[in-house]
C-alpha cells in the first residue's frame, strides 16, 4: 500500500501551491494500487515436547533470514503470546540478528499495538516504531512519516530478525502452542497483521495545471502468514508422568486348543495404550487398554507343558511402561492322564556292624 495517505499530503500543504490547485491534485494522487506478493520466510522453533506441571520451562523462535529489493525500516515481526500457558518472561537473545541497523527491542502489546502487561502479541521492533504507528508527512512532502527509523536493513542485504526466548509454566493437562499473529490471509491496511514494514521509492509525482509535485515516499508493506504459517508452531504437552504396575491373571491348568482368557489390570488406571501378552519370549497378541484400565487376550495354547504367560504395558510419555509377573500355565493334551506318584513313606536308614579292629579288648586272670 503506497502512501503519504493523500489527505495528509495535502492536508497542511505547502504555501507555495494555490489553493485552486490543492483540490485539483486531490482526486489525481487518491488513487491507490493494491499489490499482493508472497515473502518466503521460516521460523527455527526450539521447545520441548513434555513438561512437569508448573515447574518452568523455554521456547524460543526465530525468523528465517529475508532480503528485499528495496530499503527497508520500521520493521516489526508479531508472535502471539502462546496459548495454555502463563508467560513468566520474555527477551530478546543477544547477538541473533543479522544485517539490521537499530536496537531490537520485544514488546507485550495488544491488539491496537499498544504496549500493555496483558497483551496479546509480542513484537520484534526497535521501540515498537512500526509503520502502524509512523508520524504524519511532513509539509516538504520529503522524507517524513517516520521513513528510515526503526529496525532497517539496506536493499538486497540479507537480514534477519533475533530470536526471542520465552520462559513458560503451564498446569497439568495444558497444550502450549506457539504461533504468529496471522491475521486475515489477504492483509489489509490494520493492526492485525504478522509483519509490516516500509520500503522507499522515489516515484510519487504529480502534475497539474502547471504544477508538478514530486515526492521521496515510502510503501507501507502489510503480511499475514499462509499455510503452515497460519498453524502452531510448536506444541508442548503439560502432565506428570506416572509408573504404572501390570497385574495378570490367567487360569493356571487348561487343555490345547481350549480358549483361555488372559486379563491384565494398569495401575493407574492410563484409559488408553495398549498391553502385550506373551508365552516365554514369544509376542502372542496385543490387546487396547480399556477405560477402566484393563485389556484381554483370549488364546489357544497348542503344546502340552508348562507356559510362563506375562503381560506388558507398552506405555508412552505421561504413563510409563511396566511388566507383570510370569504366571504359569499347565497345558495337557485332551484324554490324557496325569498320573502323580505317590510319594514314599521316610525309611530308617540302616548301618552296617562295624568290623572288628585289629586292636580288640582282652580279658582273663593272672594267677598266683
Amino acid at each position: 500500500m503506497p502512501y503519504p495517505n493523500p489527505n495528509e499530503v495535502l492536508q497542511d500543504p505547502p504555501s507555495w501551491i494555490p489553493s485552486w490547485a490543492v483540490g485539483a491534485l486531490r482526486p489525481l494522487i487518491s488513487t491507490t494500487t493494491f499489490n499482493t506478493s508472497e515473502i518466503s520466510d521460516s521460523v527455527t522453533v526450539t521447545a520441548p515436547e513434555r513438561v512437569e506441571p508448573e515447574t518452568e520451562f523455554t521456547v524460543r523462535l526465530q525468523p528465517g533470514a529475508m532480503m528485499r529489493d528495496r530499503e527497508v525500516s520500521r520493521l516489526n515481526y508479531d508472535f502471539r503470546v502462546p496459548a495454555g500457558a502463563t508467560l513468566v518472561g520474555s527477551r530478546i537473545v543477544p547477538g541473533t540478528a543479522q544485517g539490521l541497523t537499530g536496537s531490537p527491542t520485544l514488546t507485550r502489546i495488544n491488539a491496537a499495538g499498544q504496549p500493555s502487561s496483558t497483551g496479546e502479541f509480542l513484537r520484534v521492533s526497535a521501540g515498537n516504531l512500526t509503520v502502524h504507528n509512523r508520524p504524519a508527512w511532513d509539509r516538504t512532502l520529503n522524507n517524513g512519516g517516520g521513513w528510515g527509523e526503526g529496525l532497517r536493513t539496506g536493499a538486497n542485504q540479507q537480514f534477519r530478525l533475533p530470536a526471542i526466548e520465552l520462559t513458560l509454566t503451564g498446569v497439568d493437562g495444558a497444550t502450549v502452542t506457539t504461533g504468529l499473529r496471522t491475521g486475515p490471509v489477504a492483509p489489509a491496511a490494520g493492526q492485525d497483521i504478522s509483519t509490516g514494514f516500509l520500503t522507499e521509492y522515489n516515484t510519487y509525482s504529480v502534475g497539474a495545471f502547471g504544477v508538478n509535485l514530486t515526492a521521496t515516499v515510502g510503501h507501507a508493506n502489510y503480511c499475514s502468514a499462509t499455510g503452515l504459517g497460519r498453524q502452531a508452531l510448536s506444541t508442548t504437552k503439560v502432565h506428570s508422568t506416572y509408573q504404572t504396575d501390570t497385574e495378570i491373571e490367567v487360569q493356571l491348568e487348561a487343555l490345547t486348543g481350549d480358549d483361555v482368557r488372559v486379563s491384565a489390570e494398569v495401575t493407574p488406571n492410563p484409559g488408553r495404550g495398549v498391553v502385550e501378552f506373551y508365552d516365554g519370549d514369544t509376542l502372542i497378541g496385543r490387546s487396547a487398554v480399556g477405560e477402566d484400565g484393563t485389556a484381554e487376550l483370549v488364546w489357544k495354547f497348542r503344546d502340552p507343558g508348562m507356559h510362563p504367560v506375562t503381560a506388558r504395558y507398552v506405555g508412552d510419555d505421561e504413563y510409563l511402561s511396566s511388566e507383570s509377573d510370569a504366571r504359569t500355565v499347565e497345558v495337557t493334551v485332551p484324554g490324557e492322564v496325569v498320573v502323580e506318584p505317590e510319594p514314599e513313606e521316610p525309611v530308617d536308614p540302616v548301618f552296617p556292624e562295624p568290623e572288628p579292629a585289629l586292636l580288640g579288648s582282652l580279658t582273663g586272670s593272672l594267677g598266683s
